[in-house]
């Protein structure tokens, strides 16, 4: 009889050791997709061309295009182009994150200004830090000036009719109550934007419709 109550006894600690450790082992697991790392989502890094619809304003349609790719330090430059006018910015692969380190207006597609006086200067923004996980806050800007919290990691979001996974949404409320919103895809970058400018919910929207790459007339 007490061998049989010791058998009990220790399958019982047995159960609830291998209970533990596969609890433990679901959190590490779920802890692992509420972070991550965004290097994978930086800005117009991963494809030669990008084509965003736009709706709500005739700026709003834009195209990102990958002028140069990174060097050995981890500048590169994308341009940005929209209805009349074309802005080229350089940023920079980090330890601490994706920073901006000079941007162009009015400049023309292809022009390199990864090594231009204002891209080697001290004064940059960051873009993102290296890791962001859902309630992080943090700030863009030159003067840190925009502040974003993320709001959630999506485990699927549909855009354009293409499906996207671990999409990083980030947001910032405006001083008269705007919200900006943006969705990021890993190895992708931004997929979608809202920019939702009063009560009713009208916006403004972008969202990503054609990448690859770069079309041929």
């Amino acid at each position: 009889m007490e061998n049989n109550a010791l058998k009990r006894i220790l399958a019982s600690i047995l159960f609830a050791a291998v209970l533990f450790a596969g609890f433990r082992s679901a959190v590490t697991a779920e802890e692992a997709t509420e972070s991550v790392d965004t290097s994978n989502y930086a800005p117009g890094l991963f494809y030669p061309y990008y084509d965003h619809i736009g709706v709500g304003m005739e700026f709003a349609p834009f195209t990102l295009t990958l002028d140069h790719e990174p060097d050995e330090d981890g500048i590169y430059q994308v341009s940005h182009a929209t209805a009349g006018n074309t802005v080229s910015y350089v940023y920079q692969l980090t330890e601490d994150g994706v920073i901006e380190l000079a941007y162009y207006p009015n400049s023309y597609e292809g022009e390199d200004f990864r090594y231009h006086e204002d891209s080697l200067d001290e004064q940059v923004a960051a873009f993102f830090p290296a890791e962001l996980a859902v309630g992080d806050t943090f700030t863009r800007g030159y003067r840190d000036e925009q502040e974003y919290t993320v709001t959630d990691i999506l485990a699927e979001h549909e855009v354009e009719g293409e499906m996207y996974h671990d999409v990083l949404v980030i947001e910032s409320v405006m001083p008269e109550g705007e919200v900006q919103r943006y969705y990021y895809a890993p190895e992708i970058g931004e997929i979608a934007s809202e920019y939702i400018f009063d009560d009713e919910g009208n916006a403004i929207t972008t969202a990503l419709s054609e990448y690859g790459e770069v079309p041929t007339e």
